[in-house]
């Protein structure tokens, strides 16, 4: 049996032009109207590392997203975590 050729992210946004896709979100400001802060100087000094292990189309699903929203993964990881935080009542520091 031949091998069937491998999809890509390309072809995966191609299939998805047919629907129209939200505005990107942008970074929504927080107590005291103070922009959330962004991925790029989230790095370093009081930072951590969170990590788990999920399905890889799980994780394929997320890079698509991503691309298709124009926002990193990091992006979109804290807004989740955000989103988890204030649906247990506690506040989005994430």
């Amino acid at each position: 049996m031949p091998n069937k050729p491998k999809a890509t992210l390309s072809d995966a946004l191609q299939g998805m032009q047919a629907a129209p896709s939200p505005a990107p979100s942008r970074a929504r400001p927080r107590d005291g109207g103070a922009p959330a802060r962004t991925s790029r100087n989230r790095r370093g000094a009081g930072t951590r590392i969170i990590s788990g292990h999920f399905a890889a189309e799980a994780h394929k699903q997320l890079r698509i997203l991503a691309a298709v929203e124009g926002r990193t993964i990091q992006g979109l990881l804290e807004e989740a975590l955000n989103d988890l935080f204030r649906k247990h009542g506690l506040p989005p520091i994430a």
